[in-house]
């Protein structure tokens, strides 16, 4: 399975290359979702991700996709409460500023959209100090958002930045909350997507913004059970709200450590429009969730 994606990724990379981007994005479009993308009169989901990459002031949305500035805007619109502490950002992490950290923490870059660029130290005395520097430090140099045609996730001054490691009483990584956002006319709706053991065996549910269970399905397998309301359920989506009330769409990530809640990150373009959702029919109701005003 990994040699398949690896020699996927590889004919990908080669067809970017050598293709105009309309082209290659018209043809990558086609293989995944079975259909033909419409930039011009755009009604799914999917496709109006694609017109939003690229579209949009990629520079004005870098203040909200740079994870260490965004802090500031988390703490203007709803509070510092609800950022998870932050025990040190560095232009540069050396394994004396590893030594000083505690055992556990999180590990990411402020640029970029996941992946490589966070990880999860759960015992750094176990860990690769110099290896885990010289790969965070790298990062840092790589303009991940012209290879996906996200321009904003390549920010000005990527940097590196610790917080605490966040877990429930089962010393678990809390719920990840991704609250899909539309907001018309002032007025939100939401697509709530579940995703369980991120680390591990990953699952994806998506539920409703009545906390109902919904029969789609994307990337991930589906955990096959029905997860309870979480708790300040209409809290989370109020925060939701405003954080992202003047985009017509955005993916507010949110954690529930216990009835607490924590700020994740803002997505604008999930998955890059590049994972199917299955049945279709889906892709067509979110498209029309998301009013836009061409």
């Amino acid at each position: 399975m990994r040699l398949k994606r690896m020699l996927k990724n590889v004919i990908r990379d080669s067809l970017r290359m050598v293709m105009p981007k309309l082209w290659y994005l018209k043809l990558r479009f086609y293989l995944t979702h079975g259909y033909r993308l419409n930039l011009k009169k755009s009604k799914t989901w999917n496709e109006k991700i694609q017109y939003r990459k690229l579209n949009c002031d990629s520079e004005f949305l870098s203040n909200f996709t740079d994870k260490i500035v965004v802090r500031d805007y988390v703490k203007e619109i709803i509070g510092e409460e609800y950022l998870i502490p932050l025990l040190g950002y560095y232009e540069k992490i050396t394994p004396k500023d590893i030594e000083n950290l505690p055992k556990s923490f999180v590990i990411k870059t402020s640029n970029g959209s996941g992946g490589e660029n966070i990880k999860v130290i759960w015992d750094k005395n176990k860990e690769d100090i110099i290896k885990l520097c010289k790969q965070f430090n790298k990062y840092l140099d790589m303009k991940i958002g012209h290879k996906i045609d996200e321009l904003y996730y390549d920010v000005k001054r990527p940097r590196i930045l610790v917080e605490k490691l966040m877990l429930d009483e089962n010393g678990n990584i809390p719920m990840d909350l991704k609250f899909h956002t539309f907001v018309n006319g002032g007025k939100p709706s939401y697509i709530i997507q579940v995703d369980l053991s991120r680390f591990e065996d990953h699952s994806r549910d998506w539920y409703g913004e009545n906390w109902e269970l919904l029969d789609l399905k994307q990337t991930y397998k589906r955990s096959n059970e029905i997860l309870s309301e979480p708790k300040k359920f209409n809290q989370m989506k109020e925060i939701a709200h405003k954080l992202v009330k003047n985009f017509n769409y955005c993916r507010v990530d949110l954690y529930n450590l216990d009835g607490e809640i924590y700020f994740g990150e803002l997505t604008f373009c999930h998955g890059s429009g590049w994972e199917k959702i299955e049945p279709r029919e889906w892709d067509y109701k979110m498209g029309e969730m998301w009013y836009e005003d061409r």
